[in-house]
Parts: structure tokens; sequence; C-alpha cells
């Protein structure tokens, strides 16, 4: 299954709150409808999926006609020609596919568009304009010039309308093929589309073996003219399917066409390892880090586990494209110098250090798609995906994905056929229909109150491919100040009232041992406890449920394969009852087995408690039209037993014990998922009225312990604005505060102010203080000491500085001490300083930086990103500062290669701008104009692909510097196109001053005069004396 609906949709509603208080960025996978793929073209249309109520036809473009035309060469280059005309029906049909864009590699294809056009009902045409057809970098390539070949041309059909058709010819030059001599090719047709017609031509020189697998589609070899032979298929009136849930293995219905010059598997097997072999070079530096590696490791398994934990932590994934690394590794050793790769340099470097250590190892060739189908030619098109096979032990390695362990590969490869290209070659499969390799095992505990309330623990364990899923999610949410969000939310989609805690998560990175999650919920008067009754047990204490395998069988038969996924899911619970109740009838114990998999249900009495164990079992990844109903008559099995309950006989005193109303459904599959939390849900604290602060602070005096009052308090204290009253309010809160360190320093100080912060006294900051230092010393934890310098570091710097110094001496491997004292010796880089203390703050930056980032490049995962990303921003600012080139150079690179891929991502703006400042600063300080030119274009150029950005302030000194320089028109270009960021619009107010210095900036360049590239400056700043309408003038300037 894919990973249980419910608990990703509530899971992925608890990261976005731990997005918000982190505010970490959100990784998102950008919108769009695969067409055709081939190889190092992809076409795609940008597209939205259509809201459930819009009916698919309404949606869904017809593909009236398709035309491929394929010229190729004996060198294994040529050319292909493809006409597509698609009609829309409706105008959710016109915004899903009114754009279409085609990302190729510049490096090995030229393309062209020879007509663009929309085409009305009557066949009317009408010319796109030329300036609707653009050709410019990808999103990385733009945000780092020289790094990619990678290009996006892109088609926009504005004034399209309902019942037109987009109509595009396009000519691809392959002027290089992927490898030398070889031609591959690949064409798709998916049938959830209708394709009225289709034709595909091909004419090759008649000496030129090639061998072409035309499924689905009629035709062949035609008579040849000369020296070429032709071939032609076609295919009329393709109608689409109906959808169904989980269709997967769409292609392998679908009409499709593959064609490759490689004569068999074993063939493009030996092309492929002769590109890697050159790479994996066994040196003395892989010699001597293999043998570290290895060094507590007798066994060849357990080296083959400790060399593939060690790539898996320390090379992070980062797919770079410049020539055909889109299909050749880089080397070993520039692997392990750089620190990332993609599958092809995960598969060369664990391959390269096994075989220093003398275990054989096979790179295979997979496709990581969803789908199980596979083509009888082996073309290299097929293939997007490269893992490792080690004979030896029998087992698969793909380090792509974070904090996984040797063996477990995802659900996508599960069962595929993969193309072994190493010494050794030949198809292989890999294991399929195994449910120990993903299982969800829960033990939970349920104790029941006689005034009905019930209070429950939980420990799950997630083994095999469930952890590649949990083990993230978890560590994203870990350490955050409060989960009880998430468990309210968890219980709610059951339908019950009740709150709880996670109380510990599993180390994320101890790949050894099965993920664990466990956590606490309370449902307060859940029943009422007669002298006679039935007892229903709440669903979804362990944060699943057996109801929810019901989407896998929403409709009554299936037309197209399944993927459900192999799976173990168990249950054990333990019930215990009040002493005046007692358990007499235990549910019916259950033992049903069928092809597809198996339900079983066990239950005893013991002790007066009830044990009670479920267990449902899928045998197979992929579930075949045929053994549908098998599924279904298994599904509606465990649907049923997904609640259950017990009689019980009560003492006679709890007669007329009431109970309040939690519940709603209970005992019903959930009918749709939780909604997104409301703005009310996460607006501030209810404002708190006299009365409601008096009555607070004497339940505090009975109840102490009270820590949410005391928060809410805190709270109003700090917000309250009252000039009279501003020492008391102050008093209030401080005294609170610090009651909260004496008794609960574990209390993040965000949970207290969020993201704001309190002005507090002298008086009040040494009180702090001293509380703080003295909680610190008493506990000696390394979580107390951070939450002092969280809370200290905006109202005592110094303190929180003195204890991050302290923390760095006790834990040198504890970055977070690091990435303190960076912080704050940021702050004061910036601040108004000598040249000698700014310098000196720049220093410890970049010495207490970089130690950092050795220690957060040890492990991988979102966090670590966030934090590297921060760093590495002021890493480059640092280094510049000092003059450093050569690191300036190496932390730019960084930031805007891993950060600036997409422009879908947080990160993107601020990585490509301030990445391409620093580095443009390097280039300018090197004497290397036209190399300076195009960063400073790129930093801006890059965020404007951004609908909103985050830049902030606009860093102004690559171009100070360039004007400098006597670059006054790439200046000029510069601030013209700064003048366009969509914040200046969409906050005209906010940016009012920003966008008044740029105007005057370019004219004072215009006049000839010299700018102040000061945003800060009083002269830049929107004059005063200007009146009301300033803001609206400089609006309408742009």
């Amino acid at each position: 299954m894919r990973y249980l609906l419910f608990t990703s949709i509530l899971l992925s509603l608890f990261v976005f709150s731990a997005d918000a208080q982190k505010k970490r960025p959100i990784k998102r996978k950008p919108p769009a409808t695969v067409f055709t793929v081939k190889g190092d073209i992809d076409f795609k249309t940008e597209a939205r999926p259509a809201p459930k109520a819009v009916s698919e036809t309404s949606y869904t473009p017809v593909v009236e006609n398709y035309v491929s035309a394929y010229v190729i060469n004996a060198d294994g280059t040529g050319s292909e020609q493809i006409e597509i005309q698609k009609r829309c029906s409706s105008d959710i049909c016109v915004r899903a596919n009114g754009v279409i864009r085609q990302i190729y590699n510049a490096d090995l294809l030229k393309m062209k568009v020879l007509d663009a056009s929309i085409v009305k009902a009557d066949g009317t045409k009408t010319s796109v304009p030329a300036s609707s057809i653009t050709d410019r970098p990808t999103d990385q390539a733009e945000a780092a010039p020289g790094f990619s070949s990678m290009r996006e041309m892109r088609v926009s059909f504005d004034g399209m309308k309902s019942g037109d058709a987009t109509y595009l010819k396009v000519q691809t030059e392959i002027f290089r093929p992927s490898f030398d001599g070889k031609f591959d090719g690949l064409e798709t047709f998916p049938v959830i589309y209708d394709w009225k017609s289709i034709r595909i031509d091909i004419t090759a020189p008649t000496d030129l073996p090639l061998y072409i697998d035309a499924s689905g589609l009629e035709g062949g070899k035609l008579a040849g003219e000369g020296n070429l032979s032709k071939w032609r298929y076609t295919k009329v009136g393709v109608s689409k399917i109906d959808r169904e849930p989980a269709m997967d293995n769409i292609m392998a219905i679908s009409p499709r066409i593959a064609l490759t010059t490689s004569r068999d598997a074993d063939a493009l097997g030996s092309v492929f390892w002769e590109a890697i072999k050159k790479k994996a070079v066994v040196t003395p530096e892989i010699q001597t880090l293999a043998d570290e590696i290895t060094k507590d490791s007798p066994t060849p398994a357990q080296r083959a586990s400790a060399i593939y934990d060690w790539v898996n932590k320390n090379i992070r994934y980062l797919s770079v494209i410049l020539d055909r690394s889109g299909w050749i590794p880089h080397s070993s050793t520039e692997i392990i110098k750089n620190g990332y790769g993609d599958c092809k340099d995960y598969t060369t470097i664990i391959h390269t250090l096994l075989k220093a250590k003398g275990i054989d190892s096979i790179p295979v060739l997979i496709r990581a798609d969803a789908g199980n189908w596979f083509p009888t030619v082996p073309t290299a098109h097929y293939f997007n995906h490269v893992i490792l096979y080690i004979p030896s032990i029998d087992t698969f390695a793909d380090a792509t994905l974070p904090n996984t362990r040797l063996g477990l590969i995802p659900q996508a490869l599960v069962g595929k056929t993969g193309l072994m290209s190493g010494e050794k070659t030949g198809i292989i499969h890999l294991p399929k229909d195994n449910p120990a390799d993903n299982q969800i095992l829960s033990d939970i505990t349920l104790d029941f109150s006689s005034d009905g309330s019930v209070k429950g623990r939980s420990k799950n364990t997630y083994v095999g491919r469930s952890e590649i899923f949990f083990r993230p999610v978890f560590a994203s949410v870990k350490g955050l100040p409060d989960t009880s969000y998430f468990v309210s939310r968890l219980l709610s989609y059951y339908g019950l009232q009740g709150d709880g805690e996670i109380i510990k998560i599993g180390d994320q990175s101890k790949l050894g041992d099965p993920f664990t999650v466990e956590y606490t919920m309370q449902l307060q008067n859940f029943t009422t406890f007669w002298p006679k009754g039935r007892l229903e047990i709440p669903p979804g204490m362990n944060m699943t449920s057996f109801a929810e395998v019901e989407v896998l069988t929403e409709t009554e038969t299936r037309n197209t394969s399944l993927t459900v996924g192999a799976m173990k899911f168990g249950e054990s619970f333990e019930i215990n009852v009040p002493t005046t109740v007692k358990i007499t009838t235990p549910p019916p114990n259950v033992d049903f087995t069928n092809a597809v998999g198996s339900l079983s249900v066990s239950a005893e009495l013991k002790n007066g408690s009830l044990r009670y164990r479920r267990e449902l079992v899928f045998k197979k990844d992929i579930v075949e039209p045929a053994e549908y109903p098998l599924l279904k008559e298994l599904v509606k099995k465990a649907t049923a037993l997904s609640t259950f309950s017990v009689e019980y006989t009560g003492d006679a005193s709890l007669v007329g014990t009431t109970t309040s109303v939690v519940r709603s459904g209970v005992g019903s599959s959930p009918s749709k998922p939780p909604t997104r939390a409301t703005s009310s849900e996460w607006s501030l604290p209810k404002k708190l009225t006299a009365l409601d602060v008096q009555r607070m602070e004497k339940s505090l005096s009975a109840k102490p312990d009270d820590v949410d009052t005391r928060i809410k308090l805190i709270w109003h204290y700090s917000s309250t604005y009252d000039a009279r009253n501003a020492v008391r309010l102050q008093d209030a809160s401080v005294r609170h505060r610090i009651w909260l360190i004496e008794h609960h320093p574990e209390i993040e100080e965000t949970r207290l102010l969020g993201f704001s912060r309190q002005d507090f006294s002298p008086a009040s900051i040494d009180a702090l203080k001293k509380a703080w230092m003295a909680k610190v010393a008493q506990s000696g934890t390394s979580e107390i000491r951070m939450n002092a310098i969280d809370a200290l570091k905006s109202y005592a710097p110094d303190a929180a500085r003195s204890l991050a110094d302290e923390g760095v001496k006790l834990s040198p491997g504890e970055y977070k001490y690091l990435l303190t004292v960076v912080e704050l010796n940021t702050g004061d880089a910036s601040k108004t300083a000598t040249k000698e203390q700014a310098d000196e703050a720049a220093r410890k930056v970049l010495d207490y930086g970089m130690r950092a980032l050795v220690l957060l490049k040890k492990e991988r995962s979102d966090d670590r990103d966030w934090y590297r990303f921060e760093l590495l921003k002021n890493l480059s600012r640092a280094a510049i500062r000092l003059e450093d080139l050569d690191r300036a150079s190496s932390f730019a690179q960084e930031l805007v290669l891993d950060f600036g891929q997409a422009s879908y991502t947080r990160t993107y703006d601020q990585a490509a701008h301030v990445g391409n400042t620093t580095l443009g600063l390097v280039e300018l300080r090197r004497n290397n104009i036209a190399k300076a030119k195009d960063h400073l274009l790129a930093s801006i150029r890059a965020p404007l692909r951004m609908g909103y950005n985050n830049l902030g302030k606009i860093d102004m000194s690559l171009a100070k510097a360039m004007f400098e320089k006597g670059e006054k028109n790439v200046v000029l270009e510069y601030l013209k196109l700064c003048q366009t960021l969509p914040n200046f619009k969409i906050y005209p107010e906010s940016y009012a001053d920003d966008v008044y210095a740029l105007k005057l900036w370019i004219g004072q360049i215009e006049k000839g005069t010299t700018p102040n590239f000061d945003f800060g400056a009083a002269e830049s700043h929107v004059p005063l004396s200007s009146g009301p309408n300033i803001k609206s003038s400089v609006k309408s300037h742009e």
C-alpha cells in the first residue's frame, strides 16, 4: 500500500505545522503531465490536477493527430520532427494544457519550433506570436551558470478557448548521441487520453542494425530507397480507459514504440559498463577510505553494509547535467571530493569501495517510474535509474534516498526487470511479493477508568519500505515543542475528541534498528459503564486503521493491474478495565487466507485484561484484474474487523454514571480526510479580560504546574500595551518565565512568544539570565542549554554566546552550538562596527561555520539541509569580506547547486541571489568581467522565475562593484530587472522605499552621476514631503 492514506495526510498536515514553526523549505514537485518521454527530451504540459467535481472528459484533451518522423544516421546522430494537435472541450482543459514546455540537453540536442498555432473547430489556424515562444535555461541552469546544460523551450497558446486545439511542430537535431555510435528512442501513448491518429516514420541507413519494439501499433518495414531503409507504424482510434485507483501500470496496456541500435541487453549493458569502469578506479585514497569504513566489519556482508551506510550518510543527492553526464558518472575521486552525486554516482562510488575490499558488484539499469512493463528491445531511453547488485550476498543497493539501509528498495523498484551492466551483463529481476520487507507493527495499551475515560499508549514499529516514508516524516517533527496538535487532529480524524503527545521518536540515522514512534492519548468520558453492556474499542489509537484499505477496492471490477504493495500490518492490544468491570466475552478468533493475502484475529482474557491481536497481510505487490475479486474479499473482511467491541458486566454502583459525547461515527470508516488548520486555529491566543487574568492567577496557586495557563498569561502580559502598567506587566511576565525556567526548562522559547520577542528592562534581563545560567549549570543537558541559548540570544546575546562557546567545548560533535556562534557573529559583522571588529566576527563565522558544515554533512535530512542553506549564505558573505576567494567560491557553488535547483522551492531565490552575488564578486576580484556580468544578471533573473520571492533586501554589493569598474550598462539592466520583482507589485507600500531607490539610481546612472547603492541611506527613501500619493506614483512608474 502506499502509505496508508490516512497517516500520510495527517502527517503531511503536521509537517506543514512543523515547517511553519521551523521555517524550513517545503519541497514540492512541479505540476506536469507527461505526454511523451524520449531520453534527453522531456515533453510536458504545465498542468494542475483537475478538481474531483469535474468530469474526467472535461479536462482531458483529445489528441487528434500525432506524427513523429525519425532520420537516423550511421554514427548515432540524427533528427526527429514531431507534430501534435490536441483539442480541449472545456475551460479547465484549456487552463491545464495551454502551455507546453520541452526540457532538453543543449550539449546533445538542438531544438526549434517550426510551427505553433491555435486551431479552431472549423480548421482555422492562428499562429502563436514569437513572443509566446521562449527557449531559456532551466531553473537550475539559470541559478548556476556554467553548471548545467539543460534548457527549457516553452510555448504559450495565449487566447486559446474551449473547443480550440493546440498545434505544435518541433524539430530536434541529435548532434551528439548519449553514447558514441548508438541511437535510442522511446515514445509512449498512455491510454488516459484519446488518440485519434498516431504515426511514426523512421528512416535509417540500410546497413545500420535497428531493433524496434512497436507494441499496440500497426505497420513495419517499408520498401527502401537506395541505401536507406524505412519503417512506418500507425494506430487510429485509441480510446482512453476509465481511470481506476492506483492505476500505475498504464504503460503496459498503452501503445508504445522503442528503438535502438543495441543488439540485445548484453550489448547495452557493456556500453554502460565501459562508461562506469573508467570512473570506478581504486586509488590509494579510495583504498584508505574503504579500509577505514570497514575496519570493524569482519564479514563481507558487514563490510558491504558499512560501505553503503557511509555513502548514504556522506554523499548528498544532487544531479548536475553537463554534456553526457546524464548517463556517464563522475569519477569516484570526484564524487568523494564533491560530496554529492546522483544515482549513477552513488552506484559508482559504492561499487568502487566494494571493489577495494574485494567484493564484486554489478551496476543495474532500471526504470524507477510506477508500472512494470519492459520493452523487448534494450533502448537506453527506457531506463532512468541505476542501482547496484551484490551477488555474494544477493542484495540490491539504492542509496539515493537518505537514511535507508542496504537491501531496502522503494516500492517503485519492487519486482522490476533490470539490465545488469557490469563484468556480467543480462536481465535481472528484483525481488517481489515479500510482506516481511514492508511492515507496520503496533503495540497498544488502553487503560479504561471507571468514569469511562481511556488513556492509551502506542508504539509503532516500521520495518522495511515503511521506513522510507516514516523516518524522514517523523524526523521533521522530532524536537518540536508541542506535538499535541498532531495527536488531537489524528483522533478527530477517527471521530474522537481527545489529546495526547508524541513521547518518543526513534533515531532517524540509526539504520540497523527498526524505526519506532511512541505516543500517548487520552479520551475523557469516552464511554459509560453499566452493570451489563458492550464496550467499543476506540479506532485509530495507533495512527492506523484497517478501514483505510477500503480505498483499494472502490470499484466493483478492475480492468488494470493494481499496485498494492506487499506488506504486513500487525496490531497487539492490551485492554485494561477498572476492577468494577469484568470482560465476559472476547471477540471471536478469525483465520482467513486466499491467494492475495490473509487476515487473522486472536483474543484471550488474562488476569482481567484482554489481549487482542490482529494481522492483515498483503502477499502481492501487484494484483492482476483476475485476482481483484480475491482482494475485494480480503479487504471486505479486514474493513469489517477495523473496529471491535467486547461484552462486560459491571458493579451495580455504575448505574447512573454519565458520559460526555466525545464520539461521532466511531466504528465507521472516516468519510473524508481532515482539512488543514484554518486561520483561526493558527491565530494568537484569545484576548484575556482582567477577570480572566485574576481567575487564572488564582488557579495557579492551587495548581502551579498548569503550564498551559502560565503560557497564556505570558502571552497576555507580553502583548498587552499599557504604558501606565508596563512595569507591572513585565514583572508578571518575567515571574512566570522564571518559574518555567526553574520547573520546565524543556519548553522552547517559540512556544512562549512564537517568533516575536519581548523587550525587557535591564533588571528583568539580569533575572532571566541568572535563572537560565543556574538551570544550565544544574541540568548539564544539551536540550536545556540550547533552550537557554535560544531564549537569551535576543535579549542577552553575550550570555548566549558564552553558553554556546561552552557547548562547543563540551560537545564538539554538536553542530547546533557552532551554528549559534555563527549566527551571533554574523549579526555582529553586519552591525555598524569598526573594520577590525567586523573582520574578527567574519573570521569566527568562517572558523565555527566550516566546522558546523562538516558535521551537517555527516547525515542527510531536511532539518540539516535547512541549517546548511542558512549557513552557506553566511559563510559566502564572510569569506568574501575576508577576501578568501577560493572558499567564497566553494560555499557559493554549493549554495546554488544544492538549493537553486527548482523555482518552486522556498530556498531557490535566496540561494540564486546570494550565491551568484558571491560568485560574481569572486570573478570580479579575479578580473573575469564577463563571468561577473553573467552572475550579476543570474542573481536577479533566477528569483524572477518565482511568483513570489523571499529576498528581503536586494544585495547591491556586486552591482556597486561592477559600476565602479565602469560596467554601467549591465548594472542598469540589473536594476531594471530588480524593478520587476513580484513582491513590489504584490506589496507596493511595504516596498515603496526599495522601488523609489531603484528608480532614483537608474535615473542617476542615466544622467551620469554615481548612485550610493544603499537601500538604508536616507536619500534612498521616499521623501516625507512627497505627500500621500508618492507610493502610488512609485508603483505607476513600474
